[in-house]
């Protein structure tokens, strides 16, 4: 099983505590979005420093390339 069935397989959503460059902590959430039929995943990334501020955000597609290696 590779990373995109593990993640396609698992739980939609996963959230941890963690502390930036700067000494600030904050709560990171990525959500896993499984697109059509488990073919790729959209993932989303947040971090939110505790104060509510968001530090970051990102998205990104895991899907086969068109030699079916997984790419970003």
């Amino acid at each position: 099983m590779n990373v995109l069935e593990l993640l396609a397989s698992g739980p939609p959503a996963y959230r941890g505590r963690g502390t930036n460059h700067d000494g600030e902590p904050f709560i990171g959430a990525l959500r896993v979005q499984v697109l059509g039929d488990g073919r790729a995943v959209l993932l989303h990334y947040c971090a939110t420093l505790d104060d509510g501020t968001v530090a970051h955000t990102e998205s990104t597609l895991l899907a086969p390339g068109p030699d079916g290696r997984l790419c970003l």
